[in-house]
């Protein structure tokens, strides 16, 4: 049972910490049909839905760094991670909302990717004992 509550825990933190990165990715020409697609299927139309999505980053950034805290603290893991996934937020947010970067923007989402999966390592080795 414990098992199960970790990895559903471990999942929502992951995917949680994600939703900042796929949100500040622009929509591509790639993508941008198999939404329309998606929608038309639905009949409804392609929506500005940005202004929902910010506090939904705002909140899952919020959610993702605190459980990753919590990891921390439970399991006494390297906080590193934890610090480089707080400082690439931060730069994510600003080079998406205040200074419009796109490279910046991009570094910090491969800082969040790289701090999630270092902070996963480290998370795996102590639950394996390897």
């Amino acid at each position: 049972m414990q098992n199960i509550r970790t990895t559903a825990s471990n999942g929502v933190t992951f995917l949680a910490a994600l939703i900042p990165v796929f949100k500040s990715c622009p929509p591509c020409p790639i993508c941008m049909p198999k939404y329309a697609a998606l929608f038309a299927f639905f009949g409804l139309e392609l929506a500005d839905y940005s202004q929902y999505l910010i506090p939904l980053i705002l909140v899952s950034m919020m959610i993702s760094l605190s459980s990753m805290y919590s990891q921390i603290l439970k399991n006494n893991l390297t906080s590193i991670p934890f610090y480089i996934a707080s400082i690439s937020s931060v730069i994510l947010l600003a080079s998406k909302f205040y200074f419009d970067n796109s490279m910046l923007s991009i570094i910090a989402m491969a800082g969040i990717f790289y701090a999630i999966f270092s902070h996963y390592a480290n998370l795996r080795k102590v639950s394996c004992n390897c």
